[in-house]
């Protein structure tokens, strides 16, 4: 097992809110029923993490200014995971994750940014 060169679990619990993770649903194919596509949405749940405005450097040094000021960062702790194209609801606003940075192995935790998801935007099989 590797050390961790850096603690950062004190933290979390004085940062860390309640927040409903959304993982990306899926589609498959029914071929008992004429090969239709089936789609399932995912099963919300509660997850706790640290959600944190975009600084200047991240606006500044993102490829292409994909990113806008009411876009976010979220810190979850190791154990969990969040996936590209899941959604999060923090405070009454859904976002979409966009990019993923894993600092499980040395820090435990995890860094991904959201994208601001506009009312009917949000699609649970994206």
């Amino acid at each position: 097992m590797t050390q961790r060169l850096f603690d950062f679990s004190a933290l979390f619990p004085r940062w860390a809110e309640p927040v409903i993770r959304i993982p990306k649903g899926t589609a498959v194919r029914d071929y008992n029923n004429g090969g239709r596509q089936v789609k399932t949405a995912g099963v919300p749940e509660e997850i706790m993490a640290i959600v944190a405005q975009l600084s200047e450097a991240d606006l500044r040094t993102d490829a292409g200014g994909m990113y806008r000021r009411d876009d976010r960062k979220i810190y979850v702790q190791t154990p969990i995971v969040l996936k590209l194209d899941d959604h999060v609801q923090h405070k009454g606003t859904t976002y979409r994750i966009m990019s993923a940075a894993d600092y499980s192995e040395r820090a435990g935790f995890g860094r991904y940014i959201m994208r601001h998801s506009a009312a009917g935007e949000v699609d649970p099989y994206a």
